[in-house]
């Protein structure tokens, strides 16, 4: 179990990094993307968020946008190239409001908590198996070595 929760903190560390590279995720320029960048800035104070996450834009034709990071890297949010060609402003308003809000609502650590469950659960339910079939197994050893007195045929015990 020690293992399962060592290898998903690490999972969680460098996901940032390996999402970035999967996506081609490179920092919005702000005299390129000013607009994105007021965009964000506006949401950022309505949701009274102190620290602004880093706007990404993810080389990547699919519209999407998404929110990741940890204490490591900072939050990020990303924007995909097609998500910039398909939506309107006010839509892409709204889908960067969506994406402040789960790094309002640590989303991402919740996300790797929770991904930790099924890991904790599946040692522990090994662990009571296990102790079940070894408490059965030195009962029946127990049973098998102790002896028991012999009766006599024709006496009674009343």
């Amino acid at each position: 179990m020690v293992f399962d929760v060592i290898f998903n903190l690490f999972q969680w560390l460098i996901a940032p990094y390996i999402i970035q590279a999967a996506y081609k995720c490179v920092e919005a320029d702000e005299r390129e993307y000013w607009n994105l960048h007021r965009i964000l800035d506006k949401i950022r104070e309505d949701s009274d968020m102190k620290k602004k996450p880093k706007l990404m834009i993810a080389e990547v034709q699919l519209p999407n946008a998404f929110a990741y990071g940890n204490f490591l890297t900072g939050s990020r949010i990303a924007v995909t190239r097609g998500l910039l060609n398909t939506l309107e402003t006010e839509e892409i308003e709204a889908t960067m409001a969506h994406e402040i809000g789960h790094i309002k609502h640590r989303d991402m650590s919740i996300k790797m908590f929770i991904s930790l469950l099924p890991a904790i659960f599946h040692w522990i339910g090994r662990v009571m198996m296990h102790s079940i079939w070894l408490s059965s197994w030195g009962s029946q050893r127990q049973t098998r070595r102790i002896s028991y007195p012999s009766r006599n045929k024709g006496s009674s015990l009343f």
